[in-house]
C-alpha cells in the first residue's frame, strides 16, 4: 500500500502519519519508489525551475537576457 501510495504522490510525511510510523527512516524501508515517479518528478521540477529562470532574465522593455548558468 505505501509504495502504491508514494507512486500516486503521496507524501513520505503523510504515508508516515497514516501508518503510525514515529521515524521516518521506517516508512522509507515500507516503500519503494518506482522510477516513473521519479522521472515525473524530476521532469516537473525542471520546468518550474525553467519557467522561473526565464521570467527573471526578461528586462524592462521586455527582451529576453541571455543567463550565463
Amino acid at each position: 500500500m505505501a509504495t502504491q501510495m508514494l507512486n500516486a504522490d503521496t507524501t513520505l510525511v503523510t504515508l508516515q502519519a497514516l501508518l503510525g510510523h514515529n521515524n521516518i527512516t521506517t516508512t522509507e524501508r515500507y516503500s519503494k519508489l518506482h522510477n516513473a515517479k521519479v522521472k515525473r518528478d524530476y521532469f516537473r521540477a525542471m520546468s518550474e525551475i525553467t519557467s522561473r529562470t526565464s521570467e527573471k532574465s526578461k528586462g524592462k522593455n521586455g527582451f529576453h537576457i541571455k543567463l550565463n548558468l
